[in-house]
């Protein structure tokens, strides 16, 4: 069976923007002791939905390995799931956590590295579980300009393309911090306008706070992803974009991407915490007209919902 590494300090990194993840993960993964494992989703696509086995039991075990080693996301890995599936047996009292750690543990092993941790931007939802299964992890929870988030993700196919959406979500998050994480020693909040500002002071912060060695090759080596990440394949675009160059004036896209009536509902949304994490609104509050188009747009999103579930 192949040397695995046990460091039981794992790396997460969660929170909005997903561009911001992205470019966390890269970083980290130039750094010489460190791999960060592509998204997993695990505790929602993976623990939520199959809980209820007992993966020390052979029948529900192979069940649940058979539809994880055919998912997309084990197939972005690059592993051996004839390899995977015999160091879970070799370790005994299979769990979920044990199937997630001995993945991750893997990658890092593929990679060359010691440490291993992975990014799902989502995985702030689910922080509780992380940290029962994981007391001493540690967490990097990046946050971006809310504007510039939802001007975003408005332009993904997978994503909404309503803008209240995103702004909603993105104060979902940052309140979640705020309430019940922020004053956790495990958990670092990195702003990804200060990350691109100042690339070599953050990176040097967060190494510290890793209690891993700054290294210059962090910044260096960060734009050749595809040694980084392990990949042989072409990388998807929208990653490609994020991983290269990010210019300072690039921070203010969103001026230029966003209407006015766009701008004022992701402030009027989420103004409160803008505020409290430094980012200035530039309108002072929605218009009658901008009022009534948005109550318009949300009940008759409702509506569309609530028939569709009917019909279905």
């Amino acid at each position: 069976m192949e040397k695995r590494c046990k460091n039981q300090n794992p790396i997460f990194i969660v929170g909005m923007p997903r561009s911001g993840t992205t470019l966390m993960r890269s970083l980290l993964s130039a750094h010489p002791n460190i791999a960060i494992a592509p998204e997993t989703h695990f505790c929602k696509n993976w623990f939520k939905p199959y809980q209820h086995l007992d993966l020390n039991q052979p029948e529900q075990f192979e069940t649940f390995w058979q539809t994880l080693c055919r998912s997309k996301m084990f197939e972005s890995f690059g592993l051996n799931a004839e390899k995977i599936q015999t160091n879970l047996l070799v370790d005994g009292n299979i769990n979920h956590k044990t199937v997630l750690t001995v993945l991750l543990e893997s990658y890092a092993t593929k990679m060359e590295k010691l440490r291993w941790g992975e990014k799902t931007p989502d995985h702030y939802q689910y922080l509780d579980i992380l940290f029962r299964w994981y007391p001493h992890a540690q967490v990097i929870w990046m946050l971006r300009d809310p504007r510039a988030v939802s001007s975003s993700l408005i332009t993904k196919k997978w994503a909404s393309s309503y803008i209240d959406v995103h702004a909603r979500k993105w104060c979902e998050s940052v309140e979640n911090f705020r309430k019940k994480w922020s004053k956790d020693e495990h958990i670092i909040l990195v702003k990804y306008e200060s990350l691109v500002r100042e690339p070599e002071q953050e990176m040097s912060r967060i190494c510290y706070f890793l209690q891993e060695q700054y290294s210059p090759l962090i910044i260096s080596e960060n734009h050749k992803s595809p040694s980084i990440f392990g990949l042989n394949h072409n990388i998807d675009p929208s990653v490609q974009e994020v991983l290269a160059p990010v210019h300072k004036m690039a921070l203010e896209k969103w001026r230029e991407k966003l209407s006015s009536y766009q701008i004022a509902v992701v402030e009027h949304l989420t103004r409160n915490e803008m505020s409290k994490q430094g980012y200035q609104p530039i309108t002072k509050k929605l218009s009658t007209w901008q009022s009534w188009r948005l109550f318009l747009i949300v009940n008759l999103r409702k509506l569309r919902n609530n028939l569709k579930s009917i019909r279905s």
